[in-house]
C-alpha cells in the first residue's frame, strides 16, 4: 500500500475555500465584508482559485517523487531506474486431451476452448506441438490460453470444443486445471520489490538475492529458498504462482531460465558455481465449509474473494512444511469486512490444525458456504 507521504500544513488542504479564509484574515480586522459579492472576496478568490490549483498539483507532484507514495507511470520509472520493471500479465497453460481414432494427427496450432456462457465469453487455448492419438485412443496436448490473465485459469474439465473440427477426434477436455494466469503486476505488488532492490546489499547469491530473482518472472508470487539441499553449492528455489497455486511447467521453466539456464555457468542471475533447481510445491487442497451471517448490505461475492485473497497471503507466510492453523483461518473469515458471525467451520471436514509436510504448499480448493 502506498505511504501517505507527510505534508506541511498549507498543503494537507489547499482547497481554493481554505485559502481564501486565510487570506481574508487581515480584512476581517481592518472591518471589510468578505462575504460573497463583497469588493475583498471579487479581489482574492481568483487568487485563492488559482493557488489552489498550483498547491494541488505541487502535491500531488511531491508524491510521486518517492517511490512509497508513486503511482502508475511514477512507480514505473522508479521500478526501471531499479531494473525491476512491472511484471506483465501471463497466459494460463496446461494439458488438453484429445479422444478419437487412433492415428488421427493433431496439427501444432490447434485452438481449443470452453463453451460460451451467458455472462462469460469461450476462453480459447492454442496447443504448442504436433501430435497423434496412440493405440489406446488419447492423446496429451500442452496448450495456452490466446489472452493474458486470470481468466484463463479455469477448472478441471471445461474445455470441449474445438475451434476447427479435426476428422477423427471423437472428444476433448482438460483433466487437470488450466493454470499459471495472472494478471499485471499492480502498484500495491511492485511497490515492495521496488523498495527491496533500493534497501538491498547482494548480488553474490544469497537467500534474499534468488527470492528476488525469482520474484522478477511475471507470474511469480512467492518464492522459497532451500540452500545446500543436495550437497555443497546446490540450490532449490520453490516456486508459487501469484494465484497462491503451485507454479506449472511453463512457470517453473521461465524461473529457471531467468535465474540458471547453463547449469553452474553463471548465465542467468545465479552466480558461476551454484547449482539451481527450480520446482514448484506439492500443493495440499483444503476444502472448506462454513455457515455465516452478513450485515444485510454486504456483498457475498466480494466477501468471499476476500476472504480467499486473505488465506492466499497467509499461504504465502506460512511457506512450505508449516501448519495451518484452524483458528487463524476461521478468524479470516469471522473478521472479513461485512461478516457478522461464522459457525460450522471446516476444513477438509475438521477443525483441527494441517500440518503439511516437506516441500507441501496449502491450496485452496473448494469453499462452500452453506
Amino acid at each position: 500500500m502506498a505511504n501517505a507521504l507527510p505534508l506541511p500544513d498549507f498543503l494537507r488542504d489547499p482547497s481554493a475555500d481554505v485559502i481564501f479564509t486565510r487570506m481574508a484574515e487581515i480584512p476581517k480586522q481592518y472591518g471589510l465584508s468578505v462575504r460573497e459579492g463583497s469588493h475583498v472576496y471579487n479581489a482574492l478568490m481568483p487568487l485563492a482559485l488559482d493557488s489552489a490549483e498550483q498547491l494541488s498539483a505541487y502535491a500531488s507532484d511531491l508524491e510521486q517523487r518517492y517511490a512509497q507514495s508513486a503511482t502508475g507511470d511514477n512507480l514505473d520509472l522508479w521500478a526501471d531506474a531499479y531494473n525491476a520493471p512491472r511484471r506483465e500479465a501471463t497466459f494460463a497453460s496446461g494439458t488438453v486431451r484429445f479422444q478419437g481414432d487412433p492415428g488421427t494427427a493433431i496439427p501444432a496450432g490447434t485452438v481449443v476452448s470452453t463453451a460460451a456462457m451467458q455472462n462469460a465469453p469461450a476462453i480459447e487455448f492454442t496447443t504448442n506441438a504436433a501430435a497423434t492419438i496412440n493405440a489406446s485412443g488419447s492423446v496429451d496436448v500442452y496448450a495456452a490460453c490466446e489472452i493474458p490473465g486470470m481468466d484463463g485459469n479455469i477448472s478441471a474439465g471445461s474445455i470441449a470444443l474445438l475451434l476447427l473440427p479435426i476428422s477423427g477426434v471423437r472428444g476433448l477436455t482438460n483433466p487437470a486445471a488450466m493454470t499459471g494466469g495472472v494478471d499485471v503486476e499492480d502498484d500495491e505488488t511492485l511497490r515492495p520489490r521496488v523498495l527491496q532492490y533500493m534497501r538491498r546489499r547482494g548480488g553474490a547469491g544469497t537467500r534474499e538475492d534468488y527470492i528476488i530473482w525469482a520474484m522478477e518472472v511475471p507470474g511469480v508470487g512467492a518464492a522459497y529458498v532451500q540452500p545446500l539441499w543436495d550437497g555443497p553449492g546446490t540450490v532449490k528455489v520453490m516456486i508459487v504462482d501469484g494465484n497462491g497455486q503451485p507454479a506449472n511447467l511453463a512457470l517453473v521453466a521461465a524461473t529457471q531460465e531467468h535465474i540458471a539456464p547453463d547449469g553452474r555457468n553463471g548465465g542467468g542471475r545465479a552466480p558461476i558455481g551454484a547449482e539451481v533447481t527450480v520446482a514448484a510445491p506439492i500443493g495440499i487442497i483444503l476444502n472448506f465449509t462454513w455457515s455465516w451471517t452478513l450485515t444485510p448490505d454486504a456483498d457475498e461475492e466480494a466477501i468471499l474473494n476476500a476472504v480467499k485473497r486473505a488465506f492466499m497471503e497467509y499461504y504465502v507466510q506460512l511457506g512450505m512444511g508449516g501448519t495451518v492453523v484452524y483458528s487463524r483461518m476461521m478468524a479470516m473469515t469471522v473478521t472479513a469486512r461485512g461478516v457478522i458471525d461464522v459457525t460450522n467451520f471446516r476444513i477438509n471436514d475438521g477443525t483441527g490444525n494441517i500440518q503439511m509436510g516437506t516441500g507441501e504448499y496449502p491450496v485452496t480448493g473448494t469453499v462452500t458456504v452453506i
